[in-house]
């Protein structure tokens, strides 16, 4: 009789138990559909001359009383681009907004290999194809500067404003004294830039 007794005991604690417990997660479930109904975050705005982007973001929690509550997110644009080859060429662009520059920039090699002796960076407008066979008029529409001397680190300074606004491959190639035209590169790294002056 006891030995029942006592099981009867245990039944009624472990229901109770589980409803306390099956309620607490039933308020959680409600707490998540009230927070799902949020809408997705807005788009990133373009970069300010802060270097800042904002966008439209909402939350829903406690402090918010499970509501979804609008806020305005701030970012911090990149201002440089790191940049690598696929072996030793390693750079550095500044100042940039994310992907813009504007005015005078300048390209860093913070690492170059082995016999460079020159770094070669070109900003080609869209619509050019770098290469031996290029009209004279494309070739005129390049903005290119070279760095020959090493000795005070590889470091090229490029005018944005001597070309138009607009989408361009940025490539940077370290070479050396008597390359072939074919292949001259020991290393070279590009991506893609907008000029917005």
């Amino acid at each position: 009789m006891i030995k029942n007794k006592s099981n009867l005991y245990l039944i009624t604690i472990i229901t109770i138990v589980l409803l306390f417990l099956s309620s607490c997660s039933g308020s959680t479930d409600d707490t998540d559909s009230l927070c799902s109904t949020c809408n997705d975050p807005g788009k990133w705005s373009e970069c300010g001359d802060d270097a800042i982007k904002t966008r439209t973001n909402f939350m829903c929690n406690e402090e918010t009383n499970n509501t979804c509550q609008e806020y305005i997110e701030e970012k911090n644009c990149m201002t440089e681009i790191q940049l690598e080859g696929s072996k030793e060429l390693n750079t550095l662009i500044s100042p940039t907004l994310d992907e813009k520059i504007k005015g005078i920039i300048t390209i860093e090699a913070t690492s170059v290999p082995e016999n460079t002796d020159e770094l070669t960076v070109i900003l080609v407008p869209m619509g050019v194809d770098l290469g031996p066979d290029m009209s004279e008029e494309d070739v005129g529409r390049l903005i290119q500067q070279i760095d020959s001397n090493g000795a005070d680190g590889w470091k090229v300074f490029i005018d944005t404003n001597t070309g138009e606004n607009g989408i361009y491959s940025l490539f940077i190639g370290a070479t050396y004294d008597g390359a072939s035209g074919e292949s001259p590169w020991l290393d070279h790294a590009s991506t893609q830039v907008i000029v917005n002056n």
